[in-house]
């Protein structure tokens, strides 16, 4: 099973209508990206799952963007470096992306998910 950490419910609720995910997942959520790590390392080091975390960029500025995910990755394998873990900041928002571009922003979410599934260990 595959933990999908989202900022906020409003958020949980619009993925969950938009998203009818074919992989085993399970919506949690993380408030805001400090909780949100803190969530992930949770999830990682206690029921050895994968996860992705999914949260607000709060800026459309790619190099921002990038910065962002490879701080909450860095942060979370220093952690717990055995499980797959993958972060998706969304541009600027998680709400402005499903509102712009769902099949888009679901696709990429369906993609992370099976990854993340097909990487977790036995």
């Amino acid at each position: 099973m595959v933990y999908v950490v989202l900022q906020g419910k409003t958020q949980l609720q619009a993925l969950e209508s938009a998203w009818a995910g074919a992989a085993e997942y399970k919506l949690v959520i993380g408030h805001d990206l400090t909780s949100g790590l803190g969530a992930s390392i949770y999830i990682i080091s206690r029921e050895y799952s994968p996860v992705l975390l999914i949260l607000d960029g709060d800026t459309t500025n790619e190099d921002r963007l990038y910065e962002q995910k490879e701080f909450a990755e860095y942060m979370v394998r220093r952690s717990a470096a055995d499980q797959p873990f993958e972060a998706i900041f969304a541009a600027p928002t998680v709400m402005d992306e499903l509102q712009d571009h769902p099949d888009q922003f679901v696709a990429k979410v369906e993609e992370a998910v099976e990854r993340l599934a097909a990487a977790a260990p036995a």
